[in-house]
């Protein structure tokens, strides 16, 4: 049975991560729980405020999850759609999870700090929930997201505002800004208003990338 605040135990270890390794570890003993233990008990609702604001903008159907985990962001979009998503995330055990979920047309592992197997320009869009994170993915992925969006299209990511801060996430984004038109952020809750964990008020920012 799910610990109460289990949740709580299982995303400070998340955010104390440092290696790819370490993230495969975590992920795959938490992926058969990952659903009815964090996302429920901690009302988690970051995947809400991303998946709709891609929607809002008008983002095109085919669509890259990238740290999909289990398929949040498609049990989202998928309704809203239509959307044709493609889902992919270092975790094999939590991708499992997500293709049974029938909501994406591939699923397919891969690390986004290093060449996902994707063509350049293959998709409208790109979204993330909770993969740009304390311990999880920094800026330096960003290069790779734009590679494979199609000119015009949309990247909606949420960033843990401490993580925005520490990573330095405008200066990566001035970096590479000959590669896409504009980028904006908004301030949006990781968790909603049941939430009554220690986190219930971190905030995140939801990085929106016009390629």
């Amino acid at each position: 049975m799910q610990k109460p605040f289990e949740g709580v135990e299982n995303l400070e270890a998340a955010y104390d991560l440092e290696t790819p390794e370490d993230n495969i570890k975590l992920y795959a003993a938490w992926a058969e729980t990952y659903d009815t233990g964090y996302r429920a008990s901690m009302d988690y609702i970051l995947h809400r405020q991303v998946g709709e604001t891609y929607h809002a903008l008008g983002g095109g159907p085919k669509v890259l999850d990238i740290g999909a985990g289990t398929g949040a962001l498609a049990e989202v979009m998928v309704p809203l759609g239509p959307y044709d998503m493609d889902a992919t995330d270092i975790s094999q055990q939590m991708l499992d999870v997500a293709a049974q979920k029938g909501l994406y047309h591939r699923v397919f592992w891969s690390d986004v700090t290093d060449a996902m197997p994707v063509d350049d320009a293959t998709y409208d869009g790109v979204v993330s929930s909770g993969t740009f994170t304390l311990g999880h993915v920094g800026p330096e992925a960003i290069g790779e997201l734009l590679r494979v969006t199609k000119t015009g299209g949309h990247i909606v990511i949420s960033v843990n505002e401490h993580h925005w801060d520490a990573l330095h996430f405008e200066r990566a984004l001035d970096a590479v800004a000959d590669h896409y038109n504009t980028y904006e952020t908004r301030a949006v809750a990781i968790y909603g208003d049941s939430a009554v964990h220690k986190h219930k008020d971190d905030l995140a920012r939801a990085l929106i990338i016009k390629k």
